[in-house]
């Protein structure tokens, strides 16, 4: 109600000045530059010609202009939203110092899509990993499969940080401001999804247009020509690669997206409906400093209004659900209520180590459990109307999401038809994969998690040498590695001792899912990378037999190159040196089972403290 009454008493005064014959003009309408301008995204031109949602502006009783009215909602009496639930992975989620995650701890059979997030854009438009490491995570990723072959992994791009102030902000802009830009970007992209096994791209581009976040005008059009193109470069490229957009929640930067457009060649939206609150509510003059959760169902509704607005097949949509909590830090500590005051974030927790926001598994612990400790450090109050729980204890306050809302908001999504739901993110989860399960309870999923094999199940494989089951494709515009193979490196040589691809051509080095090598780098530095071979020349040449302080089986040399992953050699050779998968040879031959059923109590040790 705050906002109405300020956007009203805008609109009047924004009425007297046209009265009093000055030069100001109003957004939409009459009173518009070029009169009769409609608003973004078909939302209702008031009076007074302001853009808006909301009874004010929308109702045909107070002389709205245009796009008056609410729009119709779809409708739907399936299971929709439950087909299709898509989980992001933080790939710095190894870097917290407690709560670490990496891919292979994704419960893989409770999610049908893995967003991993995030790639990033270079300086010559071309996609890359967001860190050197990421390239291992990505091979993690893949071993998901084996557990869930029917498993989507995509490449999110982008992110919030990524169009912060700095180098990058820009990046999403120049790429996507020329023919020639996109389809360097589109060229690399299709190519980095072939090396490394992706079956789609998430553009999680934050925001176009909005100048404080690095946009220019001319971004709304060309976000419409880059998903265009790029479709048309999937349909050509022979693999049905998967193509969705993050989109905002709120009606500010949403408006700059063509969202009729888009979805004519999206599979998807990935809509945030979270992060509706939090302390920069603090510096909104239509808001203010007082508390409110970060994913109320009601704002949602309002948000997926804008959709309707333009005739978005509900089948296009993710509903997003939170795997954490947006905090505040009360002003008194006897007013918990939305509504109440606040002075600013509430402290960070010990794992996620940022103000104003709580894991879910740092959430769990400050209220004393998921239900099953009955005597919480905090209290917990269920909002029925805004699908929410929210928690207090002393001065710190947060709202967040259970199963109780989980459900609520799922039922939500089923009723409009919706064609899924994602989760930000899978990793802030506790370790009992609580807020999973709870999604995969609502959504009528099995609740199976990866787990160690064991007593009498399936012995585990043992690895094979990398040299006698990796093998190099031969080169290509578009080399792909064999089924059951992902690539572990891209290369510009004919095989490993002749010379270069042609020019636009280049051969990947394929290896089998279930025979990775832990890790490879590409040893020499140019322009000198000649591989001389002593035994001193540890950085000239892979570490066949690791050194006696080092552990691992050592490194295989699989390939060599003239570029190896960066600058051309001018002399010599670039090796590309992988570590041989944990296991190899008759390691495993050595792994035995150490206690006595049933105690199974302190003889439950490894007798060889080396095991």
């Amino acid at each position: 109600m705050a906002l109405a009454v300020v956007l009203r008493g805008i609109a009047d005064m924004d009425q007297r000045i046209v009265e009093l014959g000055c030069t100001a003009t109003a957004e939409c309408g009459q009173y518009a530059s070029v009169p009769g301008t409609k608003c973004p995204l078909n939302v209702c031109c008031s009076q007074y010609g302001f853009c808006g949602t909301t009874s004010e502006f929308c109702d045909p009783a107070q002389k709205c202009q245009s796009g008056c009215g609410q729009p119709s909602k779809p409708s739907s009496e399936g299971k929709t939203a439950s087909q299709r639930i898509i989980g992001y992975y933080e790939s710095w989620a190894g870097t917290r110092p407690c709560d670490q995650w990496d891919p292979t701890m994704i419960s893989a059979n409770q999610i049908t899509h893995l967003n991993f997030a995030f790639a990033l854009i270079d300086d010559s438009n071309h996609i890359v990993p967001a860190t050197s490491g990421d390239t291992a995570q990505y091979r993690q990723a893949m071993s998901l499969k084996e557990s869930n072959p029917d498993l989507k992994i995509f490449i999110s791009v982008g992110g919030w940080a990524f169009n912060d102030p700095g180098p990058s902000q820009k990046r999403f802009s120049i790429m996507a401001s020329s023919s020639a830009n996109r389809a360097t970007f589109i060229s690399s992209t299709l190519q980095f999804m072939r090396t490394y096994g992706f079956d789609g791209i998430d553009i999680d581009w934050e925001y176009p247009v909005d100048d404080l976040r690095g946009g220019v005008p001319a971004d709304k059009a060309n976000l419409v020509s880059l998903v265009q193109e790029f479709r048309a470069a999937i349909s050509s490229s022979g693999t049905a690669y998967g193509l969705t957009i993050t989109t905002p929640s709120s009606y500010y930067y949403l408006r700059h997206f063509d969202v009729a457009e888009i979805a004519k060649w999206i599979d998807w939206f990935n809509h945030m409906t979270y992060d509706l609150h939090g302390v920069w509510d603090k510096d909104s003059k239509f808001l203010g400093p007082y508390i409110n959760s970060h994913s109320n169902l009601t704002e949602i509704d309002i948000s997926m209004n804008l959709f309707w607005r333009n005739n978005v097949p509900a089948s296009k949509i993710s509903m997003g659900l939170g795997f954490y909590g947006r905090s505040f830090q009360l002003a008194n500590s006897a007013c918990t209520k939305p509504g109440c005051p606040f002075t600013g974030p509430a402290k960070a927790g010990a794992c996620t180590g940022a103000a104003g926001i709580l894991s879910y598994s740092e959430i769990q612990a400050a209220i004393g459990g998921n239900g099953v400790n009955k005597k919480r450090a905090g209290t917990v109050q269920w909002d029925k109307t805004a699908a929410v729980k929210y928690a207090y204890w002393g001065d710190q306050w947060i709202s967040y999401d259970d199963t109780d809302t989980f459900q609520q908001k799922l039922d939500y999504a089923n009723n409009l038809g919706l064609g899924g739901m994602l989760i930000w993110a899978i990793d802030q989860d506790d370790g009992d994969y609580s807020a999973m399960d709870a999604i995969s309870g609502v959504a009528g999923k099995d609740n199976i998690k990866l787990s160690i094999k064991r007593d009498g199940d399936t012995p585990l494989k043992p690895v094979q040498p990398l040299k006698d089951v990796c093998t190099t494709t031969k080169c290509s515009a578009n080399p792909k590695c064999p089924a059951g193979k992902l690539a572990i490196a891209v290369q510009s040589g004919a095989d490993k001792l002749s010379a270069s691809c042609k020019k636009g051509q280049s051969q990947l080095v394929c290896c089998p899912s279930d025979n990775m090598p832990q890790s490879c780098r590409w040893a020499g530095t140019a322009p000198n990378c000649e591989i001389l071979g002593q035994w001193y020349d540890i950085s000239l040449k892979c570490e066949t037999y690791r050194l006696m302080w080092s552990s691992g089986d050592g490194e295989e040399e699989l390939a060599r190159d003239k570029y190896g992953g960066g600058d051309m050699c001018t002399k010599g050779k670039k090796a590309l040196c992988c570590l041989t998968p944990i296991g190899s040879g008759d390691a495993l031959k050595q792994c035995k089972w150490f206690g006595t059923a049933p105690g199974c109590g302190d003889d439950a040790l490894c007798a060889d403290p080396g095991m």
